[in-house]
Formats: C-alpha cells, structure tokens, sequence
C-alpha cells in the first residue's frame, strides 16, 4: 500500500469564478512554488479564453506554465499498460504535482450529478493520494469555500478511487481527453 502528499501545496484554495477553473488551476500550481504573487486568475486566460468565458485549452495551461519555468505535457493515460492510475501515482511519488482534465461531474455543493459528466470538462489538480484510504487528494476550484473538506491532508476535496475513475474518463461528446493528465515538472 503506497501512499504520497505533496510537500507543497498552495497557500489556499480558491473558488473559481464562471469557467475559470484552468485559471485557478495554474494559479494554484505558481502559488505552491511562490511565482504566483497576487495576480488574479483570469491573469493566466488567453484573450481568446477570456471571451469565451475562461474557457482553457491544454496548448494554453502548457504555455503559462513553461513561461515561469515549469516542464508540462499534455499526456494520456487510455492506452497506458501499466493502469492509468499507476501513471499518476507514479508522478505524485516524485513529488510531481498533476493537472487534470476531467468530465466535470459535481456542483460547486459537491452533489453529484451523473448526467453533467457527459458534456462539461473541467481542470483539477492532484495533490495526493493513499491506497489505504482508496482516496485521491485533489484541489478542485468549482468547490465552494464552507464545502471544501477540512480533515484531508491536502487540498480542498478527495474522491474515491472509484468516482474518480468515473470522472477522469472524460466527457461524453469527445474521447480527445479521456484520462487526461499534465504532470508538471519544476526545472531547476
């Protein structure tokens, strides 16, 4: 049984705004390693994202972070051999912080509503995990403040490994992002 916390985590947890969850989610990642300074979230949106809404694209989230010195990429874990959940624990247990991108299945009560996974996506970031536990440890933006869970030991939500499974598929309309994930590589 293997378990791995982050060492870093962001000073807070903010809730996002409309769509910003992308925003939110690369603020989140600057603030743990102190290059986020006060900069609002939508600060991190291209022009075109801001039109639209804070709608992000992966092209994006890579550019912002490799702009302040980070190593990411738009990986996916569908075809891997090893299991997908394997990919991502393998980063965590480097201390490797992983962005993802899943069907966005909650609202910001943290009710779950099954039919909203199969048209809406949204960014989350992984802090952790424990086998024990059968948890992940995520920041998730779209969480309001008084529902954010207090006795985690890191970040603002957890999940099941199997509801997390479920959310990490994708959404329904396109399997381009299916088990999606970005780990994120601070270069020294």
């Amino acid at each position: 049984m293997a378990r791995a916390i982050l060492k870093v985590c962001p000073d807070r947890y903010w809730q996002q705004r409309r769509k910003e969850c992308g925003a939110y989610v690369m603020k989140a990642i600057l603030n743990m390693y102190g290059k986020d300074g006060e900069a609002p979230a939508r600060t991190y949106l291209s022009f075109l994202g801001d039109l639209c809404y804070g709608f992000t694209w992966p092209r994006r989230v890579v550019k912002v972070l490799r702009r302040h010195g980070f190593f990411t990429e738009f990986r996916r874990a569908n075809k891997l051999r090893h299991g997908k959940l394997d990919a991502l624990r393998m980063h965590l247990l480097r201390q490797e912080p992983v962005i993802l991108l899943i069907g966005n299945s909650f609202n910001p009560r943290r009710h779950y509503q099954h039919f909203k996974r199969w048209y809406g996506w949204h960014w989350m970031l992984l802090l952790g995990f424990d086998d024990a536990e059968r948890k992940v440890y995520l920041y998730d933006p779209n969480v309001r403040l008084e529902k954010h869970e207090r006795d985690i030991p890191i970040g603002n939500a957890s999940l099941s490994y199997k509801r997390f499974m479920q959310q990490w598929r994708g959404v329904f309309f396109t399997s381009l992002f299916n088990y999606s994930y970005m780990p994120v590589i601070k270069r020294r």
